[in-house]
């Protein structure tokens, strides 16, 4: 499974591609992220990587920010994209592959941290 630092590393300077609005992406139909693995859909869904029929278009209509961290939200609810939503505005050339990756980042982390909370208010019997 390919990962956002293989991608860096095999395509020249790290940083460039990292911070880069072209799609770094090209060949890529499955990747690692934060823990967590996407893979392209079928043709059905124009191989994009979510099924959010129109996933891009979607978003700017939504709208969409990058905050000071790098982290994408969505305007309506400062709330973070899900994964393959992020790596469809990545290859529309709207957010980079650092973007992507520290908004996943970010999302996991507070996923862990919810999951954590809730079972410690758990009783158990």
């Amino acid at each position: 499974m390919t990962t956002i630092l293989q991608i860096a590393e095999s395509q020249g300077t790290f940083s460039k591609v990292m911070h880069s609005l072209g799609n770094q992406l090209v060949g890529i139909n499955e990747i690692r992220i934060a823990g967590r693995e996407y893979k392209r859909q079928s043709e059905f869904f124009d191989n994009q990587w979510s099924t959010t029929s129109n996933s891009v278009e979607f978003a700017a209509k939504a709208g969409i920010h990058v905050d000071q961290d790098d982290i994408v939200r969505w305007d309506s609810n400062n709330q973070e994209p899900f994964g393959d939503m992020l790596l469809d505005l990545h290859e529309a050339g709207i957010i980079t592959l650092n973007q992507v990756e520290q908004t996943c980042t970010s999302k996991e982390i507070k996923t862990e941290q919810f999951w954590k909370e809730q079972f410690a208010n758990m009783e158990v019997k």
